[in-house]
Protein backbone atom coordinates (compact mmCIF):
# COMPACT_ATOMS: atom_id res chain seq x y z
CA UNK A 1 0.00 0.00 0.00
CA UNK A 2 1.64 3.63 -0.90
CA UNK A 3 0.92 6.49 0.75
CA UNK A 4 1.41 9.81 0.44
CA UNK A 5 1.62 13.53 1.70
CA UNK A 6 -0.27 16.86 -0.24
CA UNK A 7 1.65 20.01 -0.73
CA UNK A 8 -1.07 21.71 -2.49
CA UNK A 9 0.42 23.25 -5.33
CA UNK A 10 4.01 22.94 -4.03
CA UNK A 11 3.45 19.01 -5.37
CA UNK A 12 3.48 15.53 -3.69
CA UNK A 13 6.79 14.45 -3.60
CA UNK A 14 10.08 15.50 -1.93
CA UNK A 15 11.62 16.47 -6.16
CA UNK A 16 9.06 18.65 -6.66
CA UNK A 17 9.49 20.69 -3.85
CA UNK A 18 13.51 20.72 -4.40
CA UNK A 19 12.78 21.55 -8.50
CA UNK A 20 10.14 24.88 -7.02
CA UNK A 21 12.75 26.05 -4.53
CA UNK A 22 15.37 25.99 -7.53
CA UNK A 23 13.21 27.83 -9.68
CA UNK A 24 12.65 30.51 -7.38
CA UNK A 25 16.18 31.10 -6.54
CA UNK A 26 16.69 31.39 -10.13
CA UNK A 27 14.11 33.92 -10.84
CA UNK A 28 15.58 35.97 -7.38
CA UNK A 29 19.17 35.63 -9.17
CA UNK A 30 17.56 37.16 -12.39
CA UNK A 31 16.16 40.24 -10.29
CA UNK A 32 19.32 40.82 -8.73
CA UNK A 33 21.52 40.96 -12.08
CA UNK A 34 18.60 42.65 -13.89
CA UNK A 35 18.84 45.89 -11.97
CA UNK A 36 21.09 46.43 -8.38
CA UNK A 37 18.21 48.55 -6.21
CA UNK A 38 16.72 48.22 -2.85
CA UNK A 39 13.85 46.95 -3.63
CA UNK A 40 14.95 44.36 -5.81
CA UNK A 41 16.88 43.29 -3.44
CA UNK A 42 14.41 42.96 -1.08
CA UNK A 43 11.97 40.96 -3.32
CA UNK A 44 15.43 38.55 -4.04
CA UNK A 45 15.95 38.36 -0.09
CA UNK A 46 12.23 37.38 0.22
CA UNK A 47 11.94 34.61 -2.75
CA UNK A 48 15.24 33.24 -0.99
CA UNK A 49 13.56 33.30 2.50
CA UNK A 50 10.08 31.78 0.36
CA UNK A 51 11.88 28.90 -0.90
CA UNK A 52 13.79 27.87 1.87
CA UNK A 53 10.92 27.70 4.54
CA UNK A 54 9.36 25.49 1.61
CA UNK A 55 12.59 23.43 0.92
CA UNK A 56 12.33 23.07 5.36
CA UNK A 57 8.15 22.30 5.38
CA UNK A 58 8.96 19.85 2.48
CA UNK A 59 11.90 18.30 4.14
CA UNK A 60 9.65 18.38 7.43
CA UNK A 61 6.82 16.37 5.72
CA UNK A 62 9.10 13.84 3.91
CA UNK A 63 10.70 12.79 7.77
CA UNK A 64 7.14 12.47 8.89
CA UNK A 65 5.92 10.49 5.94
CA UNK A 66 9.02 8.05 6.32
CA UNK A 67 8.13 8.18 10.66
CA UNK A 68 4.31 6.92 9.69
CA UNK A 69 5.45 4.60 7.16
CA UNK A 70 8.02 3.39 9.49
CA UNK A 71 4.71 2.45 12.06
CA UNK A 72 3.18 1.09 9.60
CA UNK A 73 5.72 -1.58 8.92
CA UNK A 74 6.17 -2.07 12.37
CA UNK A 75 2.16 -2.05 13.53
CA UNK A 76 1.86 -4.68 10.67
CA UNK A 77 4.83 -6.91 11.48
CA UNK A 78 3.34 -6.91 15.15
CA UNK A 79 -0.01 -8.12 13.85
CA UNK A 80 1.60 -10.68 11.59
CA UNK A 81 3.46 -11.95 15.22
CA UNK A 82 0.15 -11.58 16.93
CA UNK A 83 -1.88 -13.89 14.56
CA UNK A 84 1.24 -16.40 14.51
CA UNK A 85 1.34 -16.87 17.95
CA UNK A 86 -3.33 -17.63 17.92
CA UNK A 87 -2.16 -19.64 15.10
CA UNK A 88 0.25 -21.80 17.58
CA UNK A 89 -1.94 -21.17 20.55
CA UNK A 90 -4.54 -22.57 18.79
CA UNK A 91 -2.53 -25.53 17.63
CA UNK A 92 -1.33 -26.57 21.16
CA UNK A 93 -4.98 -25.92 22.28
CA UNK A 94 -6.43 -28.53 19.78
CA UNK A 95 -3.21 -31.31 19.71
CA UNK A 96 -2.71 -31.10 23.63
CA UNK A 97 -2.70 -34.80 25.23
CA UNK A 98 -3.91 -32.78 28.36
CA UNK A 99 -7.23 -31.54 28.71
CA UNK A 100 -7.57 -27.94 28.50
CA UNK A 101 -10.41 -25.63 29.45
CA UNK A 102 -11.66 -22.82 31.12
CA UNK A 103 -15.46 -23.16 33.40
CA UNK A 104 -17.96 -20.86 35.73
CA UNK A 105 -16.78 -21.11 39.57
CA UNK A 106 -19.28 -23.95 39.70
CA UNK A 107 -18.21 -26.45 37.43
CA UNK A 108 -19.92 -25.00 33.95
CA UNK A 109 -17.46 -25.30 30.73
CA UNK A 110 -17.28 -22.09 29.21
CA UNK A 111 -14.32 -23.78 26.75
CA UNK A 112 -12.63 -26.46 26.33
CA UNK A 113 -10.27 -28.47 23.50
CA UNK A 114 -10.72 -31.83 22.08
CA UNK A 115 -8.45 -33.63 24.92
CA UNK A 116 -11.15 -32.63 27.42
CA UNK A 117 -13.92 -33.52 25.30
CA UNK A 118 -12.61 -36.82 24.48
CA UNK A 119 -11.87 -37.51 27.95
CA UNK A 120 -15.25 -36.85 29.04
CA UNK A 121 -17.28 -39.00 26.43
CA UNK A 122 -17.88 -36.59 23.19
CA UNK A 123 -16.33 -36.30 20.06
CA UNK A 124 -16.41 -32.32 19.79
CA UNK A 125 -15.56 -29.38 22.66
CA UNK A 126 -18.75 -27.73 21.13
CA UNK A 127 -20.98 -30.77 21.82
CA UNK A 128 -19.29 -30.91 25.08
CA UNK A 129 -20.02 -27.32 26.78
CA UNK A 130 -23.52 -27.45 24.82
CA UNK A 131 -24.33 -30.89 26.72
CA UNK A 132 -22.82 -29.74 30.08
CA UNK A 133 -24.59 -26.79 29.71
CA UNK A 134 -25.77 -25.59 33.23
CA UNK A 135 -23.86 -28.54 34.87
CA UNK A 136 -22.59 -28.39 38.81
CA UNK A 137 -19.68 -29.30 40.61
CA UNK A 138 -22.19 -32.17 41.70
CA UNK A 139 -22.20 -33.35 37.90
CA UNK A 140 -18.83 -32.77 37.16
CA UNK A 141 -17.34 -34.55 40.37
CA UNK A 142 -18.71 -37.87 41.64
CA UNK A 143 -18.03 -36.68 45.14
CA UNK A 144 -19.44 -32.75 45.49
CA UNK A 145 -17.04 -32.83 49.02
CA UNK A 146 -14.39 -33.22 46.85
CA UNK A 147 -15.26 -30.22 44.66
CA UNK A 148 -15.63 -28.00 48.22
CA UNK A 149 -11.90 -29.29 48.85
CA UNK A 150 -10.47 -27.86 45.90
CA UNK A 151 -12.47 -24.51 45.56
CA UNK A 152 -11.28 -23.95 49.19
CA UNK A 153 -7.56 -23.90 48.09
CA UNK A 154 -8.27 -21.95 45.47
CA UNK A 155 -9.47 -19.51 47.61
CA UNK A 156 -7.01 -19.82 49.94
CA UNK A 157 -3.76 -19.66 47.39
CA UNK A 158 -5.21 -18.83 44.01
CA UNK A 159 -4.54 -22.14 42.51
CA UNK A 160 -4.20 -25.87 43.21
CA UNK A 161 -1.91 -28.29 41.38
CA UNK A 162 -2.36 -32.45 41.19
CA UNK A 163 -5.89 -32.40 42.28
CA UNK A 164 -7.15 -36.20 42.42
CA UNK A 165 -11.05 -36.15 41.75
CA UNK A 166 -13.22 -39.23 40.14
CA UNK A 167 -15.28 -37.13 37.55
CA UNK A 168 -18.36 -38.50 36.13
CA UNK A 169 -18.04 -38.79 31.84
CA UNK A 170 -21.65 -38.01 30.14
CA UNK A 171 -21.71 -41.85 29.13
CA UNK A 172 -22.50 -43.11 32.77
CA UNK A 173 -18.50 -44.00 33.56
CA UNK A 174 -16.72 -42.59 36.07
CA UNK A 175 -12.80 -41.46 35.15
CA UNK A 176 -9.76 -40.63 38.04
CA UNK A 177 -8.87 -37.08 36.82
CA UNK A 178 -5.48 -34.87 38.07
CA UNK A 179 -6.17 -30.94 37.82
CA UNK A 180 -3.81 -28.09 37.63
CA UNK A 181 -6.51 -25.35 38.00
CA UNK A 182 -6.17 -21.44 38.52
CA UNK A 183 -8.75 -18.80 39.37
CA UNK A 184 -9.08 -15.82 37.54
CA UNK A 185 -10.37 -12.44 39.56
CA UNK A 186 -11.65 -9.23 38.85
CA UNK A 187 -10.65 -5.58 39.87
CA UNK A 188 -12.54 -6.33 42.86
CA UNK A 189 -11.17 -9.53 43.76
CA UNK A 190 -14.06 -12.00 43.29
CA UNK A 191 -13.19 -15.09 40.88
CA UNK A 192 -15.03 -15.14 37.30
CA UNK A 193 -13.86 -17.98 36.41
CA UNK A 194 -11.10 -21.06 36.48
CA UNK A 195 -9.09 -21.92 33.65
CA UNK A 196 -6.51 -25.01 33.99
CA UNK A 197 -5.56 -28.56 32.67
CA UNK A 198 -6.91 -32.11 33.37
CA UNK A 199 -5.12 -35.96 32.84
CA UNK A 200 -6.97 -38.96 33.06
CA UNK A 201 -5.23 -40.90 35.43
CA UNK A 202 -7.57 -43.74 35.74
CA UNK A 203 -5.27 -45.89 34.48
CA UNK A 204 -2.77 -45.46 36.97
CA UNK A 205 -5.05 -45.50 39.93
CA UNK A 206 -6.22 -48.97 39.09
CA UNK A 207 -3.42 -50.29 38.78
CA UNK A 208 -2.24 -49.34 41.94
CA UNK A 209 -5.69 -50.72 43.74
CA UNK A 210 -4.74 -53.84 41.48
CA UNK A 211 -1.32 -53.94 42.86
CA UNK A 212 -3.08 -53.30 46.46
CA UNK A 213 -5.67 -55.88 46.42
CA UNK A 214 -3.50 -58.55 45.37
CA UNK A 215 -0.78 -57.88 48.19
CA UNK A 216 -4.01 -57.78 50.47
CA UNK A 217 -5.46 -61.00 49.65
CA UNK A 218 -2.19 -62.67 49.18
CA UNK A 219 -1.02 -61.58 52.93
CA UNK A 220 -4.84 -62.30 54.23
CA UNK A 221 -5.05 -65.75 53.02
CA UNK A 222 -1.36 -66.70 53.75
CA UNK A 223 -2.08 -65.24 57.32
CA UNK A 224 -5.45 -66.73 57.80
CA UNK A 225 -5.63 -70.62 59.43
CA UNK A 226 -8.51 -70.98 56.76
CA UNK A 227 -11.11 -69.89 54.05
CA UNK A 228 -13.63 -69.43 56.48
CA UNK A 229 -11.13 -67.02 58.78
CA UNK A 230 -9.97 -65.09 55.85
CA UNK A 231 -13.45 -64.22 53.98
CA UNK A 232 -15.09 -61.52 55.96
CA UNK A 233 -11.22 -60.14 55.67
CA UNK A 234 -11.38 -60.48 51.87
CA UNK A 235 -14.70 -58.89 51.42
CA UNK A 236 -13.48 -55.73 53.43
CA UNK A 237 -10.32 -55.58 51.85
CA UNK A 238 -12.01 -55.58 48.41
CA UNK A 239 -14.73 -52.81 49.40
CA UNK A 240 -12.30 -50.48 51.05
CA UNK A 241 -10.22 -50.61 47.95
CA UNK A 242 -12.82 -50.00 45.68
CA UNK A 243 -14.80 -47.54 47.82
CA UNK A 244 -17.71 -50.59 48.00
CA UNK A 245 -20.21 -49.70 51.32
CA UNK A 246 -21.34 -53.70 50.98
CA UNK A 247 -19.92 -57.66 50.39
CA UNK A 248 -21.18 -60.45 50.67
CA UNK A 249 -20.04 -64.18 49.86
CA UNK A 250 -21.81 -66.77 48.32
CA UNK A 251 -21.25 -70.48 48.38
CA UNK A 252 -22.14 -73.32 45.96
CA UNK A 253 -23.90 -75.81 47.76
CA UNK A 254 -23.02 -78.60 45.71
CA UNK A 255 -25.58 -81.77 47.87
CA UNK A 256 -28.45 -79.13 47.19
CA UNK A 257 -27.66 -77.25 44.03
CA UNK A 258 -28.04 -73.86 45.49
CA UNK A 259 -26.20 -70.96 46.96
CA UNK A 260 -26.10 -69.80 50.29
CA UNK A 261 -24.85 -66.70 52.18
CA UNK A 262 -22.81 -67.11 54.70
CA UNK A 263 -20.78 -64.07 54.54
CA UNK A 264 -21.62 -60.34 54.78
CA UNK A 265 -19.69 -56.90 55.41
CA UNK A 266 -20.52 -53.46 55.10
CA UNK A 267 -18.86 -50.11 56.35
CA UNK A 268 -19.27 -48.49 59.85
CA UNK A 269 -22.73 -46.84 60.42
CA UNK A 270 -24.91 -49.03 58.22
CA UNK A 271 -28.06 -50.62 59.69
CA UNK A 272 -27.82 -53.96 57.67
CA UNK A 273 -29.61 -56.49 59.98
CA UNK A 274 -32.93 -56.61 57.44
CA UNK A 275 -30.14 -57.36 54.55
CA UNK A 276 -28.46 -59.85 56.56
CA UNK A 277 -31.86 -61.84 57.42
CA UNK A 278 -32.63 -61.29 53.68
CA UNK A 279 -29.84 -63.05 52.70
CA UNK A 280 -29.22 -65.33 54.97
CA UNK A 281 -33.10 -66.80 54.50
CA UNK A 282 -32.80 -67.03 50.39
CA UNK A 283 -31.31 -69.96 48.40
CA UNK A 284 -30.35 -69.07 44.57
CA UNK A 285 -30.67 -71.18 41.86
CA UNK A 286 -28.45 -71.14 38.97
CA UNK A 287 -29.38 -68.41 36.90
CA UNK A 288 -31.53 -66.70 39.41
CA UNK A 289 -30.59 -63.20 40.32
CA UNK A 290 -27.27 -61.30 39.83
CA UNK A 291 -25.14 -64.14 42.25
CA UNK A 292 -27.17 -66.96 40.30
CA UNK A 293 -26.31 -65.76 36.80
CA UNK A 294 -22.55 -65.29 38.16
CA UNK A 295 -22.66 -69.10 39.15
CA UNK A 296 -24.00 -69.94 35.89
CA UNK A 297 -22.16 -68.34 33.44
CA UNK A 298 -18.86 -68.09 35.32
CA UNK A 299 -18.45 -64.52 34.10
CA UNK A 300 -18.50 -61.43 36.38
CA UNK A 301 -22.05 -59.19 35.68
CA UNK A 302 -23.65 -56.00 37.40
CA UNK A 303 -26.85 -54.19 37.52
CA UNK A 304 -26.72 -50.30 37.42
CA UNK A 305 -30.04 -48.67 39.51
CA UNK A 306 -30.80 -52.64 40.31
CA UNK A 307 -33.76 -50.07 42.39
CA UNK A 308 -35.32 -48.78 38.86
CA UNK A 309 -35.39 -52.47 37.53
CA UNK A 310 -37.40 -53.56 40.17
CA UNK A 311 -34.65 -56.16 41.14
CA UNK A 312 -36.15 -58.50 43.82
CA UNK A 313 -35.80 -59.66 47.81
CA UNK A 314 -32.25 -58.68 49.18
CA UNK A 315 -31.08 -56.44 46.87
CA UNK A 316 -33.64 -53.98 47.79
CA UNK A 317 -33.22 -54.29 50.85
CA UNK A 318 -29.57 -52.62 49.91
CA UNK A 319 -31.61 -50.03 48.14
CA UNK A 320 -32.90 -48.45 51.06
CA UNK A 321 -29.89 -48.28 52.63
CA UNK A 322 -28.44 -45.59 49.60
CA UNK A 323 -26.98 -48.42 47.61
CA UNK A 324 -27.77 -48.27 43.32
CA UNK A 325 -25.26 -50.61 41.64
CA UNK A 326 -24.85 -54.34 42.32
CA UNK A 327 -21.54 -56.16 40.67
CA UNK A 328 -21.09 -60.03 41.33
CA UNK A 329 -17.48 -61.90 40.93
CA UNK A 330 -17.32 -65.54 40.45
CA UNK A 331 -14.88 -67.66 42.57
CA UNK A 332 -13.37 -70.47 40.81
CA UNK A 333 -11.75 -73.56 42.48
CA UNK A 334 -10.59 -76.40 40.34
CA UNK A 335 -11.71 -74.63 36.96
CA UNK A 336 -15.43 -74.50 38.65
CA UNK A 337 -17.14 -71.77 40.38
CA UNK A 338 -17.50 -72.58 44.19
CA UNK A 339 -18.18 -68.73 45.46
CA UNK A 340 -19.64 -65.58 44.18
CA UNK A 341 -18.39 -62.25 45.63
CA UNK A 342 -21.23 -59.65 45.68
CA UNK A 343 -20.61 -56.36 45.88
CA UNK A 344 -23.24 -52.64 46.59
CA UNK A 345 -22.25 -49.31 46.18
CA UNK A 346 -24.08 -45.97 45.84
CA UNK A 347 -22.63 -44.55 42.78
CA UNK A 348 -24.82 -45.38 39.91
CA UNK A 349 -22.29 -45.57 37.18
CA UNK A 350 -21.18 -48.30 34.49
CA UNK A 351 -18.22 -50.33 35.34
CA UNK A 352 -14.79 -49.53 33.57
CA UNK A 353 -12.93 -51.74 31.47
CA UNK A 354 -9.74 -51.33 34.33
CA UNK A 355 -12.07 -52.44 36.92
CA UNK A 356 -13.67 -55.59 34.90
CA UNK A 357 -9.90 -56.23 34.20
CA UNK A 358 -9.10 -55.92 38.19
CA UNK A 359 -11.73 -57.88 39.15
CA UNK A 360 -11.02 -60.68 36.51
CA UNK A 361 -6.96 -60.89 37.89
CA UNK A 362 -7.90 -60.65 41.54
CA UNK A 363 -11.01 -63.16 41.37
CA UNK A 364 -8.25 -65.93 39.54
CA UNK A 365 -6.19 -64.59 42.45
CA UNK A 366 -8.33 -65.60 44.95
CA UNK A 367 -9.40 -68.58 43.40
CA UNK A 368 -6.07 -70.12 43.09
CA UNK A 369 -5.04 -69.08 46.95
CA UNK A 370 -8.63 -70.51 48.09
CA UNK A 371 -7.27 -73.81 46.17
CA UNK A 372 -4.59 -73.71 47.94
CA UNK A 373 -5.56 -72.64 51.54
CA UNK A 374 -8.26 -75.74 51.05
CA UNK A 375 -5.45 -78.42 49.96
CA UNK A 376 -2.99 -77.09 53.16
CA UNK A 377 -6.16 -77.42 55.68
CA UNK A 378 -6.65 -80.94 53.69
CA UNK A 379 -3.13 -82.10 54.34
CA UNK A 380 -3.56 -80.46 58.04
CA UNK A 381 -6.70 -82.36 58.40
CA UNK A 382 -4.85 -85.54 57.76
CA UNK A 383 -1.82 -84.35 60.31
CA UNK A 384 -4.10 -84.16 62.76
CA UNK A 385 -5.94 -87.00 62.36
CA UNK A 386 -2.81 -88.97 61.95
CA UNK A 387 -1.40 -87.54 65.22
CA UNK A 388 -4.38 -88.38 66.70
CA UNK A 389 -4.21 -92.25 65.80
CA UNK A 390 -0.33 -92.22 66.59
CA UNK A 391 -1.19 -90.70 70.17
CA UNK A 392 -4.25 -93.12 70.84
CA UNK A 393 -2.92 -96.26 69.74
CA UNK A 394 -1.86 -98.64 72.48
CA UNK A 395 0.78 -100.73 70.21
CA UNK A 396 4.19 -98.78 69.79
CA UNK A 397 3.90 -96.91 66.48
CA UNK A 398 7.99 -96.03 65.56
CA UNK A 399 8.84 -94.60 61.91
CA UNK A 400 12.49 -94.38 61.13
CA UNK A 401 13.69 -93.31 57.75
CA UNK A 402 16.53 -95.17 55.30
CA UNK A 403 19.14 -94.92 57.54
CA UNK A 404 17.87 -95.76 60.75
CA UNK A 405 16.91 -92.29 61.57
CA UNK A 406 13.90 -92.22 64.07
CA UNK A 407 11.00 -90.03 62.78
CA UNK A 408 7.71 -90.82 64.76
CA UNK A 409 7.89 -92.09 67.95
CA UNK A 410 4.43 -92.75 70.00
CA UNK A 411 2.73 -91.89 73.47
CA UNK A 412 3.02 -95.85 73.54
CA UNK A 413 6.12 -96.31 72.34
CA UNK A 414 7.32 -93.37 75.20
CA UNK A 415 6.11 -95.90 78.02
CA UNK A 416 7.25 -99.20 76.64
CA UNK A 417 10.70 -97.94 75.84
CA UNK A 418 11.12 -95.27 78.75
CA UNK A 419 12.43 -92.32 76.20
CA UNK A 420 10.42 -89.27 75.56
CA UNK A 421 9.71 -88.37 71.77
CA UNK A 422 11.32 -84.81 71.90
CA UNK A 423 14.69 -87.10 73.25
CA UNK A 424 14.67 -89.72 70.08
CA UNK A 425 13.49 -88.32 66.84
CA UNK A 426 16.73 -87.87 64.54
CA UNK A 427 18.60 -90.25 66.84
CA UNK A 428 19.24 -93.66 65.59
CA UNK A 429 16.98 -96.51 66.47
CA UNK A 430 19.94 -99.32 66.31
CA UNK A 431 21.94 -97.67 69.35
CA UNK A 432 18.38 -96.71 71.49
CA UNK A 433 16.60 -100.24 71.13
CA UNK A 434 18.84 -103.12 69.70
CA UNK A 435 20.52 -105.14 72.73
CA UNK A 436 24.40 -105.14 72.53
CA UNK A 437 24.63 -108.88 71.31
CA UNK A 438 22.81 -108.08 68.53
CA UNK A 439 24.60 -104.73 67.40
CA UNK A 440 28.37 -106.11 67.84
CA UNK A 441 27.28 -109.59 65.61
CA UNK A 442 28.04 -109.17 61.82
CA UNK A 443 25.53 -107.51 60.39
CA UNK A 444 24.93 -105.28 63.34
CA UNK A 445 21.08 -103.94 63.88
CA UNK A 446 20.67 -106.08 60.74
CA UNK A 447 17.75 -108.57 62.68
CA UNK A 448 15.62 -105.08 62.75
CA UNK A 449 15.53 -104.10 58.92
CA UNK A 450 15.03 -107.76 58.07
CA UNK A 451 11.58 -107.55 60.33
CA UNK A 452 10.30 -104.67 59.09
CA UNK A 453 10.91 -105.88 55.41
CA UNK A 454 9.41 -109.40 55.88
CA UNK A 455 6.81 -108.71 58.43
CA UNK A 456 4.59 -106.25 55.97
CA UNK A 457 1.42 -107.09 56.48
CA UNK A 458 1.86 -109.29 59.22
CA UNK A 459 3.40 -109.54 62.79
CA UNK A 460 6.94 -110.96 63.47
CA UNK A 461 9.04 -111.18 66.74
CA UNK A 462 12.70 -109.03 67.22
CA UNK A 463 14.10 -108.92 70.82
CA UNK A 464 14.63 -105.24 71.61
CA UNK A 465 15.96 -103.38 74.94
CA UNK A 466 14.24 -100.56 77.22
CA UNK A 467 16.04 -97.73 78.03
CA UNK A 468 17.03 -99.28 81.58
CA UNK A 469 18.66 -101.91 79.92
CA UNK A 470 16.02 -104.76 79.91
Amino acid sequence: MQHSTSLGFFGRKREDLLLVCLVIAAIGVLCAAGTVGPLHFAISGLLFALASLIAFRGHSLSVQTRSRLSDLAERQNLASQVEEAQVNYQSIFNNAVEGIFQSTPEGSFITANPALARMLGRETPEGLIAEMSGWSARHFFCDPVRWAEMMRFIELQDSVGDFEAESMRLDGRTIWISQNVHAVRDDRGVIMYLEGTALDITEHRWAERRRALQYATARILSEAASVVEARPKILQAICELLEWNLGAVWDVALSENVLRCVEIWSTQGMDISEFEEASTELTLAPGEELSGMVWQTGEPAWVVNFAEENFPTHALVAAKQGMNSVFGIPIKVGGEVMHVLEFFSPKASEPDPELLQMLAVVANQIGSLVERKLAEEALRDTVMRKAAILESALDCIITFDHIGKVLEWNSAAERTFGYRRSDVVGQSLVELIVPDSLRSAPGGGLPLYSAAALSYGRRSEIVVMRRNGH
